[in-house]
């Protein structure tokens, strides 16, 4: 009899165990998934169906939206993501920031320095910033030529990137306008395979949606002219990405000083079959 009553407590024990294991395991993976978020950095981003911009658009995200990201693509271009409601799509990768959206601290490094509502000199001013006033910067234009920041008024805009030293690498801040246009406006383009920083006459490249395993070279030349200084040469990975470096060159070919104006930088495959070319707004005080 005792071995009887044993074992039904033991096989009674052993149900609960079961049931309780099946009601936390769910809990345990939600808060494992709710710990891989990202936050989206354009001021509007499609929510599609699937991994392309062929897909159907399900929803507009608005900039700071949290997202958990369940999945990436095999090209590592898009991410399957969850939004605070619930609905399930896939965003474009480039225009998600990982980790939490804490801005970068800037200070103002001229005597007066205007505060736009847009990434470009043709904005309406809001404020004027003098010389040492800080500013969070929340991200960068395509070019890095303009950043969003938010002045110690609590007023946000754009400024003139030159003019702002930053306390992170420009390269590494989310991109806030949306590709197509500088008031963020929906394309359906395909989104840019080349994007240039330059700080301090260094410049980074990001290279998106190329071959893999290619070899690649990065040449650079006035815009509407032919490209024919090699500034970089790398190889891109197994996802057909590459970051490229280089400095900023301080006479072309011909020995003419390299000044202030719009560039192009083409990147080209090893065998030529394959290239993209990105503008560059590029400004030196040599």
């Amino acid at each position: 009899m005792y071995t009887k009553n044993l074992l039904r407590t033991m096989l009674f024990s052993l149900i609960i165990l079961v049931f309780l294991a099946s009601a936390f395991v769910p809990m345990m993976q939600a808060k494992a998934a709710s710990d891989d978020t990202a936050f989206v950095s354009v001021s509007k981003l499609n929510l599609r169906k699937g991994p392309g911009l062929t897909y159907e658009v399900m929803q507009l995200l608005d900039r700071g939206d949290e997202l958990t990201v369940l999945e990436v693509s095999s090209d590592k271009s898009w991410s399957k993501v969850e939004t605070s409601d619930g609905k399930i799509g896939w965003v474009y990768n480039l225009y998600l920031q990982a980790g939490n959206a804490e801005p970068s601290e800037g200070t103002v490094i001229v005597d007066l320095l205007n505060l736009r509502v847009g990434p470009g000199s043709g904005y309406r001013i809001v404020e004027v910033l003098e010389l040492g006033d800080e500013v969070s910067v929340l991200g960068r234009s395509l070019h890095s030529d303009w950043l969003e920041v938010e002045a110690e008024s609590g007023k946000g805009g754009w400024v003139f990137s030159p003019f702002v030293a930053v306390s992170k690498d420009l390269a590494d801040l989310p991109v806030r306008e949306a590709y197509g246009g500088a008031n963020g406006s929906p394309v359906t383009q395909r989104p840019l395979d080349i994007i240039v920083t330059i700080r301090d006459n260094k410049a980074v490249v990001d290279i998106y949606n190329f071959p893999t395993n290619e070899e690649i070279t990065a040449e650079l030349g006035l815009a509407g002219e032919d490209a024919d200084m090699e500034v970089a040469e790398g190889k891109t990975d197994g996802k057909g990405s590459a970051r490229l470096t280089f400095d900023m060159p301080r006479k072309w070919s011909n020995g003419d000083p390299v000044k202030s104006g719009n560039f192009s930088l083409v990147v080209f495959s090893e065998d030529s079959s394959f290239s993209r070319t990105a503008s560059i707004v590029y400004v030196t005080y040599q």
